[in-house]
């Protein structure tokens, strides 16, 4: 046949259908072609032996296309020349499109008997990700970018029973595309890096694919074809990991070993909804319907602005959510994560430990690049038995939170720990386009050493009664800075306890009680302190803070040796003193004295040393006098006479404190008065003092 204008369809179809060509036909068996080409062939045919028929020709196309019978890409505007020799096909520079972009293609034969296959067909070309995406329909995630050169080989069977089936093998060194993936997943565009795929064809309607990636990324998948469109059956990934891990049963098993993962980060990669019905029968649209379960082996797993040590993290994929099971050192326990973290869901949680002891250090890295808005945050109700916050061991946790319109409130957060109860609630919003944060605690304690201890503060006091009460407000969200930021109010009232004799630096109780660092000065002015242990009978307070500075108009100490008032500020940003203190022993271990000329018997007796540091002495006899200034590390406690005493930054000490403006009053009693509800569970309060609580500070 000379100059044949021949359909390539036919062509092949006579190649297949006619018995002497059977075994030509036996080499593309999945190989389809559409328009014409121009055929020059030499067919001899030995009538004795019809199996040594030899064949040589040529086809030339000029504008052919050729696809797989399995796959929808099809390469298009073929042209060149291919020779043909018997069942070998061989083609020198031919050209093509795939996906729209030129590709030029090479047909050579394996002539060996043993060969594993007859040919090779070497497809080179360069292709933007984006469209190797929609050919695979994969999920669009946005964070993959860029075009590069690929190669791609396809193996045809050898004609025999045992051979292996028909396989691509695609090679790139991904030059040119970019990740934005999180770690350890991210790439820049300029960078090379060896990346290998193989595409395995075992079955009528099945593709298996096997992926690695040279830092160390392993990849299973397996398609299945399911009425006209192929899907996703399941699959595994390993990053970081050669271990052996079982295919997902519907979806794709993760399995990431690495140094740090950042969760915050993995969530927003993977927050952008697929297009609905995109490579699913079963019309899918989300990300996590392309997952199975999720394993993380991590050294330093970071969330929630903290860092976990020697993590590992299982999350099986439900229909709506994650089911959570983390197990650590410092995390451990059950979550329910929905798939949609916003304010119309909910996470729960039983957790047997959370210690967020290590915030993530960001280094240089500005603050409102961390910043995170309460707006359109989901629910939490949960419990923790063992809860941590720095160097605060809050014993156990029951929290509801929920999301409001502006943001999320603390309905209720309960910490239970041996000596102490507290009761919080507050809320975080975004008020006139900012953030604002409110909290208001209760905290009562039967044993008070020890629950300074267990707050992580020294514990320069121990008491068998103890309250504080503290409303706060600041501009921002929670953060590790909340006193120094926020205005406020706090009350304090302890009974029947000790000044304990440690070192004066451990006045660091919030700055507030220098008056604890006395005893070793008054041990030179009284005699009868040098045997006896400061006792007292109580010791209560009213501070006002403000912007890092606490102030306070009546300090006292109620004692068995001396009574003390204490007047001035404390700068807790600056960690400083300034301020005034008066000591008085107690007169009936000295003189008998009448009751009236005390101040008669319900007259405080901070109110009354208070006065007088601003008036007359009215004993005249035992008071002295003090000011107490410089840093909280190096104090300055120094004994003054009440003529020497300069009084006027404290005269009129309420009016010298920093008022509160009429919107931080409003907001204070809104988060008082709003309605009270249940926890989800409700342990059992510590023994409370008999004592009324401490009024708060009017401004």
């Amino acid at each position: 046949v000379a100059g044949g204008d021949v359909s390539l369809n036919s062509l092949l179809r006579f190649l297949r259908d006619t018995p002497v060509a059977e075994r030509l036909g036996d080499v593309f068996p999945d190989i389809r072609a559409g328009g014409r080409g121009d055929l020059r062939t030499s067919l001899q045919l030995p009538l004795r032996d019809l199996g040594q028929w030899q064949l040589q020709g040529t086809l030339d196309v000029n504008d052919a296309s050729v696809w797989l019978r399995t796959l929808e890409p099809r390469f298009r505007n073929v042209k060149g020349r291919v020779s043909i020799d018997n069942t070998y096909v061989t083609g020198e520079g031919l050209s093509a499109t795939l996906l729209e972009e030129p590709v030029s293609i090479r047909i050579e034969p394996d002539v060996a008997p043993d060969a594993a296959f007859s040919h090779r067909a070497t497809v080179r070309g360069r292709f933007p990700y984006a469209k190797v995406e929609a050919a695979l329909t994969l999920p669009p995630l946005g964070k993959l970018d860029g075009a590069a050169d690929m190669r791609a080989d396809a193996l045809f069977p050898a004609p025999r029973p045992d051979s292996d089936p028909f396989r691509l093998i695609v090679t790139s060194d991904l030059e040119g595309i970019s990740s934005s993936l999180p770690d350890p997943l991210g790439k820049p565009a300029a960078s090379q890096e060896d990346f290998a795929a193989e595409v395995r064809f075992p079955a009528d309607g099945a593709i298996d694919i096997s992926m690695n990636l040279q830092r160390g990324v392993l990849a299973d998948f397996e398609y299945r074809r399911q009425e006209s469109r192929w899907g996703l059956r399941g699959g595994r990934v390993r990053i970081g990991t050669a271990q052996e891990t079982s295919m997902g049963d519907d979806g794709i098993a993760l399995t990431l070993a690495a140094d740090r993962v950042r969760v915050e980060d993995w969530v927003e990669a993977f927050s952008q909804e697929t297009d609905p019905g995109s490579g699913w029968p079963e019309e899918r649209g989300r990300w996590e319907d392309y997952f199975d379960s999720v394993e993380l082996l991590v050294d330093e797993l970071e969330v929630l602005g903290y860092r976990f040590s020697d993590t590992d993290l299982r999350a099986d994929f439900g229909s709506n959510s994650w089911d959570v099971e983390i197990i650590g050192p410092w995390v451990e326990g059950r979550l329910d994560v929905p798939f949609e973290l916003d304010s119309t869901t909910t996470i729960t949680g039983d957790l047997s430990r959370l210690l967020l002891i290590e915030p993530v250090d960001n280094g240089s890295v500005a603050a409102d690049e961390y910043s995170a808005s309460p707006l359109n945050m989901p629910s939490f109700q949960g419990t923790v038995t063992e809860f941590a916050l720095g160097t605060m061991r809050l014993g156990r946790l029951v929290a509801d939170v929920r999301a409001v319109p502006d943001g999320i409130e603390a309905r209720s957060l309960t910490m239970t720990a041996p000596s102490f109860t507290a009761l919080v609630s507050g809320d975080w919003l975004v008020v006139d386009n900012a953030q604002r944060s409110r909290v208001h605690v209760e905290l009562e304690s039967n044993d008070v050493q020890q629950a300074l201890r267990q707050l992580g503060l020294a514990p320069l006091l121990s008491g068998n009664r103890g309250k504080v009460v503290t409303d706060l407000i600041w501009e921002g969200g929670p953060g590790d800075d909340i006193v120094g930021a926020s205005t406020g109010t706090l009350s304090m009232s302890v009974r029947d306890g000790a000044i304990n004799d440690i070192d004066a630096r451990g006045g660091r109780l919030l700055g507030l009680l220098s008056v604890a660092a006395l005893p070793r000065r008054l041990a030179l002015d009284f005699t009868d302190l040098t045997e006896n242990k400061l006792t007292f009978s109580k010791i209560s307070a009213d501070f006002r803070l403000d912007f890092g500075d606490a102030w306070t108009c009546n300090l006292g100490l109620e004692g068995d040796v001396a009574d003390m008032a204490l007047v001035g500020r404390t700068g807790i940003t600056a960690q400083d003193y300034n301020q005034v203190a008066v000591v008085r022993p107690q007169l009936a271990n000295l003189v008998p004295v009448p009751a009236a000329f005390l101040g008669g018997p319900t007259a405080g007796v901070a109110a009354l040393l208070v006065s007088q540091i601003f008036k007359k002495p009215i004993s005249g006899i035992g008071e002295t006098y003090y000011t107490v200034s410089g840093s909280w590390d190096n104090s300055d406690i120094a004994r003054v006479q009440r003529s020497d005493l300069d009084t006027t930054p404290f005269a009129d000490c309420e009016a010298q404190l920093p008022a509160l403006s009429p919107e931080e009053v409003t907001a204070i009693e809104e988060l008082l008065n709003q309605p009270a509800e249940q926890p989800p569970e409700q342990p059992a309060p510590a023994p409370k003092p008999e004592e009324a609580a401490p009024a708060t500070m009017t401004p």
